[in-house]
């Protein structure tokens, strides 16, 4: 039933807690839950655009993780450079890499899940940070079902407003753009196949 809501409950944030670390608390990740067939996710290669990806957002948001030795740190260090050139007066108020766990709640039914938030500005919004190789950055953020994946963090989170700030390494242009928080069909459609009864 669409009017009835997905509730968040018992949620719970890990402050600086290393990436492995936040891998073993529980929960469905949303990256799991997007690929997932039949419970299972097939292997993920990380390809160049992902690694690319990657290394902008530890140079952004963990500094400790970043590898020094990646044939695309420049290439990285420069999107960074732009990035915060241009927003880096906001990005100093944001909390980076906060771990949440909570339960969605729907139809009686409850499924653990984890996020781990780019970056979170207290009781305001969730910003996620997107690095593509496309040069259509709306149509990368629909296909890629970016507002599920910002539905559940919000939730998790406890705020109403989800960005992506997205950067085309193809045509070095950057968006930050606020997303509608309409995922919730992913969500009961997830909740249904893994949540337990409560």
């Amino acid at each position: 039933d669409p009017k009835i809501m997905i509730q968040f409950t018992n949620k719970k944030r890990y402050d600086n807690v290393p990436f492995d670390e936040y891998l073993k608390v529980g929960g469905y990740s949303y990256s799991f839950l997007k690929r997932e067939v039949q419970g299972t996710t097939p292997e993920f290669k990380p390809t160049a655009k992902v690694e690319l990806g990657k290394l902008v957002d530890a140079i952004l948001t963990q500094p400790d993780d970043i590898d020094i030795y990646s044939p695309q740190l420049k290439t990285a260090e420069r999107i960074a450079t732009c990035l915060l050139d241009n927003f880096g007066d906001s990005i100093k108020h944001f909390e980076s890499q906060v771990s949440l766990t909570c339960d969605m709640e729907y139809a009686g039914l409850k499924m653990p899940f984890r996020g781990r938030l780019d970056w979170g500005l207290k009781n305001i919004a969730v910003i996620d940070l997107k690095v593509t190789a496309e040069k259509k950055l709306r149509q990368v953020i629909n296909h890629m079902g970016y507002d599920n994946q910002l539905f559940g963090y919000c939730g998790a989170y406890g705020v109403k407003l989800g960005y992506i700030l997205i950067y085309s390494s193809a045509t070095n242009q950057y968006d930050l753009i606020q997303m509608p928080l309409n995922g919730d069909q992913f969500w009961k459609e997830k909740i249904m196949k893994f949540g337990s009864v409560k």
